[in-house]
């Protein structure tokens, strides 16, 4: 009997130990998450090949979720290369990007391993500086793809592949469209300083301004050739050194907001015999003047009537005027676009006159300032002199909106 028992014993805890192994996975308060990875490349490749290797890839700084550095051993580079930009699951499947010339959007795709199972990666900031033909770059993960529980692949969206001609760099990004932008890497000698964009580069025609193609810096001037047909959102917004600005009359497409903000900007030229744009006391309309698309942020006068047969107000077309104090808009005006009179922290009167086809006014068109004292949004002060019904009601339905968002309330107020 007692030999039975202590077989039965024996049994028991041989089926634990196999049930029940030592799996080695760590508490959860045993992990630990990274937050950021700095990786660098000391050089990618002149040309893009058909193998689309990237040697050399190091990984040189590792933070944890409360940024304290761990060690840099936590992570060994599997492998890097480069691919088409594309965002389906397939994206690190792609061919090389094949255009050696002038090749700019892709992907860098950089797999790291886990050397240890309780270190894992957040879906956060992750980093990688590297140079092509001498002049450096940096650039932010784009993508993260989990492939198992020790192993990543790090998408990063380079625009690398360009080529750079005094101050202005270019690069395809579509459709062979060749963009023009500022050259960041030698951004700082031409300030105050006119830039001429080329028509024309290593056979290609330069057709576009990209989006922000030179935001933010302190140009005095732009020169835009016949070729160019569009200029991308925002391409010179925050320009604080920009005086002037004329389009060419081929131009047929302007996203929005070409230059918000640009507060020395005091007039913007149409060529003659554009087909799509109307310059009229330098503020930029299309064409049939039914859209303003733009009032320059430095243009005098305190205030401004909005002529007649406007039908919409664009995507920040009065960001950033503080020089404006009344507006009057005609009853032709059906649409307020985001953002049109943001920034406007002087603009206290706007008059809308009785039978207005007024019926929109989009997401922080009209209304708010940013107090940094109290670090939140409050009401700018402007008030709507009309006595609309329509207008009356829009302005409400605009207020409800803007409290959700920015909990300010009574934003505008109707007069």
């Amino acid at each position: 009997m007692k030999k039975t028992i202590s077989t039965l014993l024996a049994l028991l805890m041989l089926f634990t130990s196999v049930i029940v192994p030592y799996t080695g996975l760590a508490d959860d308060d045993e992990i630990t998450r990274v937050s950021r990875i700095d990786l660098s490349i000391e050089q990618l490749p002149q040309e893009l090949g058909d193998k689309n290797v990237v040697k050399n890839v190091k990984v040189y700084n590792v933070e944890d979720s409360t940024y304290e550095k761990i060690s840099n051993s936590k992570f060994k580079v599997k492998k890097a290369y480069i691919t088409k930009s594309d965002y389906t699951d397939k994206w690190f499947k792609q061919k090389a990007l094949k255009d050696k010339t002038i090749a700019g959007n892709y992907n860098l795709v950089i797999v790291l391993k886990a050397t240890d199972s309780n270190v894992v990666l957040d879906d956060s900031n992750y980093e990688v500086t590297y140079k092509v033909k001498g002049s450096k770059y940096n650039t932010w993960c784009d993508t993260v793809k989990f492939i198992s529980d020790t192993e990543y692949a790090i998408c990063f969206r380079c625009y690398a592949y360009s080529v750079s001609r005094k101050g202005v760099s270019y690069y395809h990004k579509k459709n062979k469209t060749v963009y023009a932008a500022i050259d960041y890497n030698n951004e700082k000698k031409y300030k105050n300083k006119t830039l001429t964009i080329l028509s024309n580069v290593k056979g290609y025609k330069v057709t576009a301004l990209s989006s922000y193609a030179f935001a933010y810096t302190k140009i005095k001037g732009v020169k835009i050739p016949k070729t160019v047909t569009e200029i991308g959102y925002n391409a010179f917004s925050y320009c604080s050194k920009l005086t002037s600005l004329n389009i060419p009359k081929n131009v047929k497409k302007i996203e929005g907001s070409p230059c918000r903000s640009a507060y020395k900007l005091k007039s913007i030229g149409v060529a003659k015999g554009s087909k799509y744009f109307k310059s009229v006391n330098g503020v930029l309309y299309n064409k049939k003047r039914t859209v303003l698309v733009q009032y320059p942020a430095g243009k005098k006068g305190k205030k401004f009537y909005v002529p007649s047969g406007v039908r919409k107000i664009d995507v920040g077309a009065f960001e950033g005027c503080n020089k404006l104090t009344e507006l009057t808009l005609p009853k032709s005006v059906k649409t307020i676009n985001s953002f049109a009179f943001r920034d406007c922290d002087n603009l206290k009167k706007i008059v809308i006159p009785s039978g207005s086809k007024l019926e929109k006014i989009e997401y922080f068109a009209l209304g708010l300032k940013y107090d940094e004292k109290k670090e939140k949004y409050v009401s700018s002060g402007v008030k709507v002199y009309t006595k609309s019904a329509k207008v009356k009601k829009a302005i409400k339905k605009y207020n409800k909106e803007v409290y959700k968002n920015f909990r300010v309330k009574n934003c505008v107020k109707i007069k």
